[in-house]
C-alpha cells in the first residue's frame, strides 16, 4: 500500500514525524475505498510549531503495515492506550531514529525540566515534577511527543527512564549538600518501565547509590497501566511503598478503574487530568466530573493535584472546592532548573 501526502514531506534518515488521530478518524480498512491506481490518500498539514498534523480519509485499521512512497520511509499504525497512532520514519524506517537515540544517551543529550506543583494552602512548592527533554547535538530542544513513544515502543525507556530515577535522586542529594531543604521530586514511570521485571531491584539500588531519602522521592504512574495487570500490579506497587516511596495514579479520570480497586492500592495522591480541567468551570460536564473526582479522592483520603491549570479562573474553581495542590502555566511551564525555580527551593530555607 502506497500513502500518498497532499503536500510533500521531506524527511532525511534520523527525521520523524508522529501524526495521533482520535478513535472516530480510523475507520476499517476496505479495498473498495483504495484509488483507482491502488493508492491510500494521506492527508497532511504542517501547523505553526513545527508538529504534523493531519487525518486518513480512507482509513487503515491498527495493525496494517504501510509503505511511503519517495524519500519519507516507512509509515505504521499502533494501538496505543491513549488511542491509535500513526508513525513516519525516514530512511528505512524507525531504526536510524533508535540509532540516534542510543547516541543521545551516551553523548548526555537528555536534560531534566522541572515544573512545580504548588500548595495551596501554604502557597509553597509541594513538589516539583521531572520531566525529560532532549537537546539534539546540544542545541536543538525536542519535545518529549517527539521521541517518547518511540522507546516506548522498543523498549529502551527502561534504561532512559532508570537514568532520570538517578538523576532527580542525585540532584536532590545536591540540594542538601548546598545546605537548602529538598523538595520532593514526582518522576513518571511509563507503562513498559512500570511492568519491566527489574524495576523493583533498579529503584533500591539509586536509593543505595544516592543516598536519597525514599520520602523525597514520587513515582507518578497513569490510572491506565495501573488498570493493566491485576495483582502483579499490586505487588509491585506494595514492594515500592515499602522502601518509603510516595505513589501518585497520574491522568486520573482517563481509565477505567473503580473504588473497591483504587482503595487497594497503597497511594498517597492522585492527579486529576488536564483534559477535564481546561474547560472548567465553564464546561458544566468537566466541572461535574473534577467535583466527582474530587469527591473519591476526599474519601479515599488522597491528597489531589491538578494538573493543566492555565488560568486564574480555573485555580479559582479549583480551589474553592478544596482541591490542595494546583500545577500548570499559570505557576510556571516545565524548565530547566533555573532561575526563579532555584530561588523558589533557596526561599524554603537551610536545613
Amino acid at each position: 500500500i502506497v500513502v500518498r501526502c497532499s503536500k510533500p514531506l521531506s524527511f532525511s534518515p534520523g527525521q520523524y514525524a508522529m501524526l495521533q488521530f482520535t478513535p472516530q478518524h480510523i475507520r476499517p480498512y476496505s479495498m473498495a475505498s483504495l484509488d483507482s491506481d491502488g493508492q491510500l490518500e494521506f492527508h497532511v498539514r504542517l501547523v505553526p510549531d513545527g508538529r504534523v498534523t493531519g487525518y486518513i480519509r480512507d482509513s487503515l485499521k491498527v495493525g496494517d503495515s504501510v509503505r511511503v512512497s519517495g524519500p519519507m520511509g516507512t509509515a505504521y499504525l499502533r494501538q496505543k492506550h491513549e488511542g491509535p497512532m500513526l508513525c513516519i520514519a525516514g530512511g528505512t524506517g524507525l531504526a536510524p531514529v533508535l540509532s540516534i537515540l542510543r547516541g543521545a544517551l551516551a553523548a548526555n543529550e537528555f536534560e531534566l525540566y522541572f515544573q512545580p506543583i504548588m500548595d495551596i494552602g501554604t502557597r509553597r512548592l509541594h513538589a516539583m515534577e521531572v520531566l525529560l527533554r532532549w537537546r539534539r547535538g546540544g542545541v536543538e530542544l525536542i519535545t518529549p511527543d517527539q521521541f517518547i513513544p518511540i522507546i516506548e515502543e522498543n523498549g529502551m525507556i527502561v534504561t532512559i527512564g532508570e537514568w532520570v530515577i538517578r538523576q532527580a535522586c542525585k540532584q536532590s542529594m545536591l540540594w542538601q549538600s548546598q545546605g537548602l531543604t529538598p523538595v520532593p521530586l514526582a518522576v513518571n514511570l511509563s507503562p513498559r518501565q512500570f511492568m519491566h521485571r527489574g524495576l523493583v531491584e533498579s529503584i533500591r539500588g539509586i536509593l543505595d547509590e544516592t543516598g536519597i531519602d525514599p520520602a523525597m522521592i514520587e513515582f507518578e504512574i497513569t490510572e491506565t497501566a495501573l488498570m493493566q495487570h491485576g495483582e502483579h500490579t499490586m505487588e509491585i506497587l506494595g514492594q515500592i511503598n515499602a522502601m518509603g516511596i510516595r505513589l501518585t495514579i497520574d491522568d486520573f479520570g482517563t481509565g477505567y478503574s473503580s473504588l473497591a480497586y483504587l482503595k487497594r492500592l497503597p497511594l498517597y495522591e492522585l492527579k486529576i487530568d488536564k483534559s477535564f480541567v481546561q474547560d472548567a468551570p465553564d464546561d458544566p460536564s468537566d466541572t461535574a466530573i473534577v467535583q466527582s473526582i474530587l469527591a473519591v479522592a476526599n474519601h479515599l483520603k488522597l491528597r489531589v493535584v491538578a494538573e493543566g491549570v492555565e488560568t486564574q479562573a480555573q485555580a479559582d474553581f479549583l480551589i474553592q472546592n478544596h482541591c490542595e495542590c494546583l500545577q500548570g502555566y499559570l505557576y510556571s511551564r516545565p524548565q530547566p532548573l533555573q532561575g526563579w525555580l532555584s530561588a523558589q527551593i533557596a526561599a524554603a530555607g537551610p536545613r
